[in-house]
């Protein structure tokens, strides 16, 4: 694919919160130029812990992606052989592979190849924006179709304008099929039959359809878009990044697997974010908080509703944001947080009572899942895997859908 598309990213920083308007140009579509900006764009929200949700929204006024240029898929399917099934799938898996020796690059761009490292890299980034802790929102201010309606179902929750708009797939009615993650997408969010006949049809949904068929999640006043967007992002922003990375992984690529092996991510996500300085720090504030109170604080309405509100549930802390001198905590494994974050977690802690958290040392008891060695872990979790579990590619693999990372346990010895 030769076709260089015009169009941008225009990035609007409002702290834990970014609003990205995508702007294809006058007809507002999808090139290479706006993959590689999303995919730099994607990487960087995920690494960076400041950052916690990100609303996407049309530069145009009224469309939010009209869809793929489709002079950049033109061009190449038009510059790769003629491929039966099984030379397709090869090409797909090389492909791949390619993509991965960027060294190669420069050889690969003058190859036939080069259109499906192009596809690969794009269902790479919607599947990092999948596994990502950052919450990814589709502020819909206008029609979307094609790669315009992929990217939406990419995103974990869909806003779309109310009014003459419309959402879908119609590249049947160009003589293709989805291929931006259209198919499978569609189909996990309204059921294989409602998303079969309407790729097959090649008619959109109206705001209303959608709405009713769970493709997005509210409608409102176009003028409302992306404020009410913004108000989800900072909503569900506000819950830790690492528990939300852990809960998407486990819903969108557990729940593709099956009842075991989906299982199997989720206990292998829990064994993560059990450990983590923010879950650990909140679970020993809540028991603090149920030995001086006498009750669970979940069970208490108005904790409940301060906790939905923050994204926290609120404990007992000292007033000055010191740490009470007299039930020292114990030390966790260091964790990267958001600067917001590590004021909450660095300073202010729990001030608990005398009783069963406290050791005869004088130390804060931990949950046990703090205190478990690393060779029991390995036996866990992963057994002869647990080092490549500790590394960064782990991640990788789980975006990459590798089933190898996902035994159901230990092998006998």
């Amino acid at each position: 694919m030769t076709h260089q598309a015009t169009g941008h990213l225009e990035v609007e920083d409002r702290g834990a919160t970014q609003i990205v308007r995508v702007d294809g140009g006058p007809h507002a579509v999808f090139g290479l130029e706006i993959a590689t900006q999303l995919a730099a764009l994607v990487d960087r929200v995920d690494r960076d812990p400041s950052v916690h949700a990100v609303v996407l929204t049309g530069a145009h006024p009224e469309r939010f992606v009209s869809h793929a240029d489709v002079r950049w898929l033109q061009e190449g399917g038009a510059a790769v052989p003629a491929l039966g099934r099984r030379g397709a799938a090869a090409v797909a898996r090389l492909a791949r592979i390619a993509d991965r020796a960027r060294i190669l690059e420069p050889v690969v761009r003058r190859t036939p190849l080069w259109g499906a490292v192009q596809i690969d890299r794009l269902h790479a980034t919607f599947l990092r924006m999948n596994a990502s802790g950052t919450i990814f929102i589709a502020a819909l201010n206008g029609s979307a179709l094609g790669l315009g309606a992929e990217l939406a179902w990419a995103c974990d929750l869909r806003v779309m304008a109310d009014g003459d708009f419309f959402i879908g797939h119609p590249e049947v009615l160009l003589g293709i099929n989805p291929g931006g993650g259209g198919t499978q997408r569609l189909t996990r969010l309204i059921g294989t039959h409602r998303s079969l006949v309407a790729i097959l049809e090649g008619k959109p949904f109206t705001p209303a359809e959608a709405l009713a068929n769970g493709a997005v999640d509210e409608v409102v006043p176009r003028d409302d878009v992306v404020t009410r967007a913004t108000e989800l992002a900072e909503h569900f922003g506000s819950r830790p990044k690492g528990a939300v990375a852990a809960v998407k992984r486990a819903v969108y690529f557990g729940g593709s697997m099956s009842l075991s092996e989906g299982l199997h991510v989720e206990r292998t996500e829990f064994l993560i974010a059990d450990q983590s300085k923010d879950a650990q720090d909140l679970m020993i504030d809540y028991l603090g908080t149920t030995e001086a109170t006498g009750e669970l604080p979940l069970y208490n309405p108005d904790t409940y509703a301060r906790a939905l509100e923050s994204g926290r549930v609120p404990g007992r802390r000292s007033t000055n944001g010191a740490v009470s001198q007299r039930y020292p905590l114990r030390s966790h494994s260091p964790v990267t947080t958001s600067s917001a974050q590590s004021a909450s977690v660095q300073g202010p802690q729990a001030e608990f009572p005398a009783g069963g958290l406290v050791r005869s040392d004088n130390t804060l008891r931990q949950p046990i899942a703090g205190e478990l060695d690393q060779a029991w872990m390995r036996w866990l979790s992963y057994g002869r895997l647990w080092p490549a579990f500790t590394q960064p590619r782990w991640r990788a693999a789980l975006v990459l859908g590798r089933r190898r990372y996902f035994r159901r346990g230990p092998r006998p010895r």
